[in-house]
């Protein structure tokens, strides 16, 4: 798994989000590479620093294959600072990649107002495959960064996709890279599918951030009525 974060999120946020993620990581027995651009103490996990701190597109390409060339398995996924996965994610995720490529599309949008529904379900923070696969599409949108001075999409090229059995949530806490996001269609749900209740994760970048409260919140088994 290489996880991937500027920072720039509401710490209780980082902290919920991350350590989500280590609890699938050891669940499935992986390997987890932390690139960012603070230190970063997670006991169980490789954390690179990153020295450049640019927020473009060439910038995170080049922050994701540095943790891709530190990985030591056949297989990578990726995993984005303000996204929650669920146990059994990145395994079905691999699973349905095989050597190749593959995006999972059953996510779900989160903002302050709460869950909603995309019509682009293709994310960048929900792909994985074989190592030098993925290393080679993400070279080629770094490459593409580099000459073009940008991207019209983010997204490198994919060979499959899986829904997976339970959904991911991207978080859009207004201090994303690519900004607040919010439903084509204006609907939104106030609970979903095994993470529960909207609440439970907005009041980490509202409540908690007004009040400059530190306090690391409980990971999901603790917290969260999971369905």
């Amino acid at each position: 798994m290489i996880y991937y974060s500027n920072g720039k999120l509401p710490e209780p946020l980082k902290w919920f989000c991350l350590r989500t993620l280590a609890k699938g990581a050891a669940s499935a027995g992986g390997e987890l590479i932390c690139i960012t651009w603070d230190p970063l103490d997670l006991p169980g996990a490789r954390n690179i620093i990153w020295p450049h701190h640019a927020l473009s597109h060439r910038n995170l390409y080049e922050q994701i294959l540095a943790g891709i060339s530190e990985a030591k398995t056949d297989s990578v996924a990726l995993a984005e600072h303000d996204v929650l996965y669920p146990e059994g994610y990145h395994e079905a995720l691999l699973a349905a990649a095989g050597a190749g490529a593959c995006f999972n599309t059953n996510l779900w949008r989160l903002n302050s107002r709460g869950f909603f529904r995309d019509g682009n379900s293709r994310l960048l923070s929900n792909y994985g495959g074989g190592r030098e696969v993925v290393l080679r599409r993400i070279e080629d949108k770094s490459s593409e960064a580099r000459c073009q001075g940008g991207v019209i999409c983010a997204e490198p090229e994919g060979d499959s996709e899986i829904r997976t059995p339970l959904p991911t949530v991207d978080i859009r806490h207004g201090t994303n890279f690519t900004g607040e996001r919010e439903p084509p269609d204006g609907v939104y749900s106030k609970t979903v599918e095994y993470w529960g209740s909207c609440q439970t994760y907005t009041r980490l970048f509202t409540s908690y951030a007004a009040s400059g409260n530190k306090t690391h919140p409980h990971t999901p088994a603790a917290s969260v009525n999971q369905r």
